[in-house]
């Protein structure tokens, strides 16, 4: 029996009502499936690579929380952040290989995770190998795009190394 991949498992629960989301949420689920059911046709040119998907999950699980009661623990994304991640990672284009989705616009209430996410997001692109990857984070309160930016260094894996000669 073959796995679902996280991301499609979140739009099928929210689509067939098993899962509460918002409207757009939904729409957005909703193009996900629509989209992977028209993934290997001529007039769609773009493939989910569950690849790189996973990549992008993967690369989460090396970043640790900073501060508060998970402090040092690896960060789990959670299955809202699974679909949101993937979807923007994983859809790319057949031939060229880019990623179908160059801008995201992200709004959710406050404490949920944004300026972490961010920060994870910021780091993975700068160590993406995929070319003109140039992340910017707009959040709504400078507090959050500080802390999105100073937080990044304490953020980054540990067992991943960087040095300044090049």
């Amino acid at each position: 029996m073959n796995q679902v991949h996280p991301c499609t498992q979140y739009a099928l629960d929210v689509v067939e009502g098993r899962r509460v989301a918002g409207h757009l949420e939904r729409l957005a689920c909703q193009r996900h499936l629509n989209d992977l059911a028209r993934q290997d046709t001529d007039a769609f040119p773009y493939v989910f690579n569950e690849g790189r998907a996973n990549r992008v999950y993967t690369w989460f699980s090396y970043c640790k929380h900073i501060e508060g009661p998970l402090a040092g623990k690896p960060i789990k994304l959670l299955p809202f952040q699974l679909f949101d991640l993937g979807c923007v990672f994983g859809w790319v284009h057949r031939e060229t290989g880019y990623r179908r989705f160059e801008k995201v616009y992200d709004q959710r209430a406050r404490k949920n995770g944004k300026s972490t996410e961010l920060a994870g997001v910021g780091l993975y692109m700068m160590a993406e190998t995929v070319k003109k990857a140039r992340p910017s984070t707009a959040p709504r309160w400078i507090v959050n795009r500080r802390a999105s930016f100073t937080d990044r260094p304490r953020r980054w894996p540990r067992n991943h190394r960087t040095s300044a000669s090049g």
